[in-house]
């Protein structure tokens, strides 16, 4: 890490490296300090030799560093992911005492524990926001990631040494597979539920450091770079799991969350000495938005979506965004099992299928996208994204018997689309706004919005089955559901459009100038 930043001083002018970064509106001075007598901060100060004078040079730095955080982060994310649905869809029955290699009992393939552990993702969620929002006002943003970081990062440790414990303890794996399932459960639903807390902390970050043009050049590869980490962490989780097992896999789930943690400090540390830090805009804005953040963090949220209304617009964007891609899903895998009955055909057509879907995403991220933002706005891609979803949804509304191509057809674009360029977009809309919209309201929108629109919806279908389907939705009843989806999408989407071109481009580079 980096020495903390003071003011440059003849006192302190022989025990420090003076760094002078140079922009537009002039220079300054930045004298970082540490004690004499220690050679780890001597060492730690003469890292400053070899950063660069510019300070744009060093924000983008900064950024390349808070891009690896992410990386690593999805990497390590796709341990957890692999580890956790293993563990949790394993066998029912405990092992047999004298078996040689016991394996955790687990819930098999019941549904009713799947949507339960669904079910609970969105409250867990909720904590977890609240937690967020107290230790974002009490620390900053910096301190937030930090220990948010830092504590998920412990808890996949923890979950990882309890596996490997309980994994080689077959008495207390007969006598209480109860207790077993339930921590199972638990770690399920954490998993779930902390990818997107620090996700959109990473975002927030590089959201308040770019500019609105910079944003359109570099958040595709950004969001391209986790893509690949994602990727390969899935293709080598087989093999790690063969050499650590399933508890050692959560551990270096751990271990690349801790080093995201690092990276992260390390790229706020950049902002602090090279004086775009985030927090310094809260410390100038918190007068005129203190009565925003009063109270708990769901009446501060209203009344952030009531001062920003575009917020308000974005956070019922998502939820029809996530409904419909909820409703594809269910629509999806519905068909491939009529299709597709084999156990082991079903699974290599499903891999080769989300195969497809990243390397669509990769190739609209670092290929397509870059090139094509900086000419289109944005207000036009929220509408074309819907506009294109229509298409599929009416052809599979009068189809009585929608294909198995069609409807993959249709799963694939909307997750090509959803990872790619909205991805890119949702960024977008929070460059020009506040501190408070970018780090409170971002969360609400990715952590809760996000859980919420596939929660609602699963409940959703679960009770038309139940009152409509006679227990259960055809292909045909599902096509109708995803036409309504679809056209609450796009009318939401147009609206959230109709206020994103009301801020231009010029207006938020400004914005981030005066931040500065």
């Amino acid at each position: 890490m980096f020495p903390p930043r003071t003011t440059a001083s003849a006192s302190m002018a022989a025990a420090a490296t003076v760094v002078k970064i140079t922009s537009r509106g002039g220079s300054r001075v930045i004298t970082p300090a540490f004690a004499p007598s220690s050679a780890s901060s001597l060492l730690l100060s003469l890292l400053y030799m070899v950063l660069p004078d510019d300070v744009n040079q060093l924000r983008m730095l900064s950024v390349c560093l808070m891009a690896l955080s992410m990386a690593l982060h999805y990497l390590g994310y796709e341990f957890a992911r692999s580890a956790t649905v293993a563990l949790f869809t394993a066998s029912p029955v405990p092992p047999s005492p004298g078996g040689s290699t016991p394996s955790l009992p687990g819930f098999g393939k019941s549904s009713a524990a799947i949507g339960a552990a669904m079910a609970a993702v969105c409250p867990t969620a909720a904590i977890l926001l609240a937690w967020y929002g107290r230790v974002l006002d009490f620390y900053g943003p910096r301190g937030a990631l930090r220990v948010t970081g830092t504590s998920c990062a412990a808890a996949l440790a923890l979950g990882g040494a309890a596996v490997h414990a309980m994994a080689g303890t077959t008495k207390f794996l007969t006598l209480r597979p109860r207790a077993t399932r339930a921590f199972l459960f638990a770690l399920f639903v954490f998993r779930e539920s902390y990818v997107q807390l620090l996700g959109t902390q990473h975002w927030s970050f590089m959201g308040s450091v770019l500019k609105p043009e910079e944003g359109r050049k570099f958040f595709a590869p950004i969001a391209g770079a986790s893509s690949v980490a994602a990727a390969v962490g899935g293709t080598f989780t087989r093999g790690l799991v063969g050499g650590v097992g399933l508890g050692g896999l959560l551990v270096c789930a751990a271990v690349t969350g801790g080093g995201s943690v690092l990276a992260a400090d390390a790229a706020y540390r950049l902002a602090e000495h090279g004086g775009f830090d985030p927090r310094e805009e809260k410390a100038k804005s918190k007068g005129c938005k203190e009565h925003t953040q009063k109270g708990a963090w769901g009446s501060a949220t209203s009344l952030l979506f009531k001062r920003v209304p575009v917020l308000g617009a974005l956070y019922r964007e998502t939820l029809a965004c996530q409904s419909l891609s909820s409703v594809l899903n269910v629509m999806f895998f519905r068909r491939l099992t009529e299709s597709v009955p084999n156990d082991g055909e079903r699974a290599g057509w499903t891999g080769k299928f989300y195969a497809s879907i990243n390397v669509v995403s990769c190739v609209l991220q670092f290929g397509i996208l870059p090139a094509v933002m900086k000419y289109v706005d944005p207000a036009m891609m929220w509408r074309a994204m819907p506009t294109v979803m229509m298409t599929f949804a009416t052809a599979m509304c009068v189809s009585k018997d929608p294909s198995l191509h069609l409807v993959g057809a249709s799963f694939l674009v909307m997750k090509s689309l959803e990872y790619s360029i909205r991805g890119v977009v949702n960024e977008m809309v929070y460059v020009p706004l506040d501190f408070e919209s970018r780090y409170l309201g971002k969360e609400v929108i990715g952590v809760f919005a996000y859980r919420l629109g596939k929660s609602g919806t699963s409940l959703l279908l679960s009770g038309l089955a139940t009152t409509v389907g006679g227990g259960d939705l055809g292909l045909r009843d599902l096509g109708i559901v995803t036409a309504a989806a679809t056209a609450s999408w796009t009318v939401t989407a147009y609206r959230l459009a109709n206020l994103v071109s009301s801020v231009r481009p010029e207006e938020g580079a400004e914005e981030k100038d005066r931040r500065k």
